[in-house]
C-alpha cells in the first residue's frame, strides 16, 4: 500500500493517495509513518489546484489525530507542506492559522519531537503566508505586519535569515501604508540583509517593489527605473561584494550537491 501511496503522488494524484492511506490506518498492523502524510501534502502543495487547502486539511487533521493517538510523531516537513497548501489556496485568516501552526510545532518539540523544530524553510512559508494576505480580502494589515515581525524575531533567536526571509520581510513592508515608519523598516530590512550577506537578484526586486524610488536609489545607487529581471545579476556584480558573499557561497554549495547528485 505504502508503494502505490508513493507511486500516486510522484505522479500528481493525492486523491488516490488518500484512499491507500486509510487503508493503512484501517487494516492491522499497517500505520502509515511520517513520509505518507509527507507525501500527499507534498503532492496537494505541486498539485495547485484551487481546494487543494480543503483537501490537505483532512489529511493534515488526520494525521494529528493519528499523533493524539500516539501512532506517529509528525515532522516538520508535513507541517510546512500544510502551511505551503493554505497559502496556496490564500485561505482567510492564512497569517493567523500559518503563526499558530508554527506555536504548535514548537510546543510539540519542547514536549520531546525533535523531529518538528521548525526549520528556515517553514519560517520562511509563514513568513510568505503574512505577505501573501496583503491579497486576500479582509485580512487587516497592521494585525498581519505584526505577525511577521514576530515570526522574523523568533526565527532570529533560533536560526539565520536568508535571501527568502529578507525577501519575504520586503514584501510585508507593503503592508504598511506610505510613510516615514514603511521607509524605515525597508531600510532597516534591507541594510540587514547586506549585513548578512544575502543580497541577490529576487532581494532587488523585493526591494524596488516595497520602495519609494527616491529611497531605492538612496540605498542602491542605482537608477530607480531599471529592470531587475533583466538587469540584476549586472547590478550585484557592482555592487559591494560583502553585500552578496554569503548568498554567492550558498549558490555554489547548492551547485555542488546537484551536481554531485546527478553523479
Amino acid at each position: 500500500y505504502q508503494a502505490l501511496l508513493i507511486g500516486y503522488c510522484q505522479n500528481g494524484d493525492p486523491r488516490r493517495a488518500r484512499v491507500y492511506l486509510d487503508l493503512m490506518i484501517e487494516g492491522e498492523d499497517m500505520e502509515p509513518d511520517n513520509s505518507c502524510y509527507e507525501r500527499i501534502l507534498e503532492a496537494y502543495v505541486k498539485q495547485g489546484d484551487k481546494g487543494c487547502a480543503k483537501k490537505a486539511q483532512e489529511v493534515f487533521e488526520l494525521m494529528e489525530r493519528r499523533r493524539q493517538a500516539g501512532a506517529i510523531t509528525p515532522s516538520e516537513r508535513a507541517y510546512t507542506s500544510f502551511i505551503r497548501c493554505l497559502a496556496r489556496d490564500k485561505v482567510p485568516g492564512l497569517y493567523k492559522k500559518a503563526e499558530l501552526l508554527l506555536q504548535r510545532m514548537n510546543i510539540l518539540y519542547t514536549e520531546g519531537n525533535v523531529d518538528i523544530k521548525p526549520s528556515i524553510f517553514t519560517y520562511n512559508v509563514a513568513l510568505n503566508a503574512c505577505a501573501m494576505s496583503a491579497n486576500i480580502e479582509g485580512s487587516p494589515a497592521a494585525e498581519v505586519f505584526q505577525a511577521s515581525v514576530r515570526i522574523f524575531t523568533e526565527l532570529r533567536k533560533e536560526l539565520d535569515p536568508d535571501h527568502v526571509t529578507f525577501g519575504n520581510m520586503l514584501r510585508c513592508a507593503n503592508l504598511l501604508p506610505e510613510s516615514e515608519k514603511k521607509d524605515k523598516f525597508v531600510q532597516a530590512t534591507f541594510q540587514l540583509c547586506c549585513k548578512q550577506g544575502f543580497v541577490n537578484t529576487l532581494v532587488l526586486r523585493d526591494l524596488q517593489n516595497a520602495t519609494t524610488e527616491q529611497l531605492w536609489t538612496s540605498l542602491t545607487g542605482v537608477p530607480p527605473d531599471v529592470n531587475i529581471e533583466k538587469e540584476g545579476e549586472k547590478i550585484i556584480r557592482h555592487l559591494p561584494s560583502s553585500w552578496s558573499s554569503r548568498q554567492h557561497q550558498k549558490d555554489a554549495f547548492e551547485t555542488k550537491q546537484k551536481l554531485k547528485a546527478r553523479r
